[in-house]
């Protein structure tokens, strides 16, 4: 296996609930995924019944990088420095970067996450993923609440991002 995504969230907790819910999803695939943060143990017995395409451990994600890796800002950072962290990005092929509540992103955090994303790219070498952003309340100012979205998010990621491709709510 080797990364292929990284799903980026603004705390644990977010990431530990869409885990729940990959873990479902991918239930029964091939597909690897794990949570790495602060709470990941480096060793440890893997539960009992605890799927095979999940990475539960440090050690397993050092081995054997999943497929997909859902992290916080924080531990990103820590993985781009460490050695450790480092050897899970080794022979990569990351195409996609998700940022999961992108409006927390603002202020100094904003340009502490902007720095570490290009950073992030650079570490990734020719490996040119797209950004992907969530968010149920980003806002904009007047006019096409697209363009405020579009400018915010290429400001945020390095990646020049069209009005066009902000994708609204739709509503029934």
């Amino acid at each position: 296996d080797t990364l292929k995504a990284i799903l980026v969230y603004p705390m644990n907790a977010l990431a530990n609930d869409q885990r729940d819910r990959i873990r479902k999803l991918l239930a029964g695939t091939r597909v690897a995924f794990g949570v790495y943060t602060g709470e990941t143990r480096q060793w440890g017995q893997r539960p009992e019944g605890a799927s095979e395409n999940e990475r539960l451990t440090r050690a397993e994600f050092r081995e054997d990088p999943p497929d997909i890796l859902l992290t916080n800002y924080r531990m990103l950072e820590y993985l781009l420095l460490r050695g450790d962290g480092r050897a899970i990005f080794r022979n990569h092929s990351v195409r996609f970067i998700v940022l999961d509540e992108v409006h927390t992103y603002k202020g100094a955090l904003g340009t502490d996450v902007a720095c570490l994303l290009r950073r992030l790219r650079a570490a990734l070498g020719e490996a040119y993923p797209l950004f992907v952003g969530t968010s149920a309340t980003l806002q904009s100012g007047a006019g096409d609440p697209r363009t405020g979205v579009a400018e915010f998010f290429t400001h945020l990621t390095g990646q020049p991002t069209p009005a066009e491709s902000v994708i609204r709510e739709q509503t029934a």
